[in-house]
C-alpha cells in the first residue's frame, strides 16, 4: 500500500527504522498530549495515529512531510480506514506464545492493558490469544489511557490483586513503565530492538519474553 500511495519503494528495512523513530515519537507525545479516546467507529484520524505514521513515514524513508505530501495524507487516511477494519499492527513475535503457555502452565494470572481503539478483545481471539487472559482493559473502551496511572489500578482490581503485587511488562518507558510505578505495580522494559537503549530506566529490561520463564516459579 505505502509503495503504491507514496510511489516509491518502501522496503522492510526502511519500516523497521521508521518504527523504530515512531516509537521514540510515541514514548514522548502520548504523555505530553494523551493518547485520546478515539474507536474504530470514528471516521476521522486519530491525533496522535496520524502524527505517530508521518513520523513513521519520513523515518522510514529520511524525508520530510512536505517531500511526501500531498500522498502522506492519502497515506494515513488509507491505514487508518484499514486500521478500523481490521488491525494492521497485530504481529506476533516468536517469542510470545512459547512465553504464554509457560506462564499459563505455572497458573500466572495474565492481563492485557493496551491504548487502543476499543477492539484489543476481539484482535486477541482473532489471533488465538484472547483466553491466555483473565482481564483486558482496552483504552477506547475505558476512556482512559496509559500512562494515566488509574487504569492500572483498574487492571489489578479486576484481577483482584494488590498494585504491588502485579508486573508489567511494556516497551514504551514513559506510556508503560512510568504509569505502572506510579500506580504502584513492578515493571520490566521489553525492547527486542533495542530501540531504547540509551535511557536510564531503574527497572529490569527483557529483550525476549522467555526470560519470564525464570521470574515466575515453578
Amino acid at each position: 500500500m505505502a509503495t503504491q500511495i507514496l510511489e516509491r519503494p518502501v522496503t522492510q528495512a526502511d519500516m523497521m527504522r521508521g518504527d523504530k523513530i515512531a516509537r521514540r515519537f510515541a514514548n514522548s507525545y502520548v504523555p505530553e498530549n494523551g493518547f485520546g479516546t478515539s474507536t474504530v467507529d470514528d471516521e476521522a484520524v486519530p491525533a496522535w495515529y496520524a502524527e505517530f505514521l508521518k513520523i513513521l513515514f519520513t523515518g522510514a524513508l529520511r524525508c520530510s512531510d512536505d517531500d511526501l505530501e500531498p500522498a502522506l495524507n492519502k497515506l494515513i487516511r488509507s491505514f487508518w480506514l484499514r486500521h478500523r477494519d481490521k488491525n494492521w499492527v497485530s504481529v506476533i513475535g516468536p517469542d510470545v506464545i512459547p512465553t504464554l503457555e509457560i506462564l499459563k502452565a505455572r497458573k500466572i494470572p495474565l492481563g492485557v492493558i493496551s491504548n487502543a481503539e476499543g477492539r484489543v478483545e476481539s484482535d486477541l481471539a482473532d489471533l488465538g490469544l484472547r483466553d491466555y487472559f483473565v482481564s483486558i482493559l482496552d483504552s477506547g473502551v475505558e476512556k482512559i489511557a496509559k500512562p494515566d496511572s488509574e487504569i492500572f489500578r483498574r487492571a489489578a482490581s479486576r484481577m483482584q490483586l494488590e498494585p504491588e503485587k502485579c508486573l508489567y511488562i511494556g516497551d514504551l518507558p514513559r506510556v508503560d513503565i512510568c504509569g505502572a510505578m506510579q500506580a504502584g505495580f513492578q515493571a520490566m522494559h521489553y525492547d527486542p530492538m533495542g530501540v531504547f537503549d540509551d535511557h536510564d530506566l531503574t527497572v529490569p529490561r527483557c529483550r525476549n519474553l522467555l526470560s519470564l520463564a525464570g521470574i515466575f516459579p515453578r
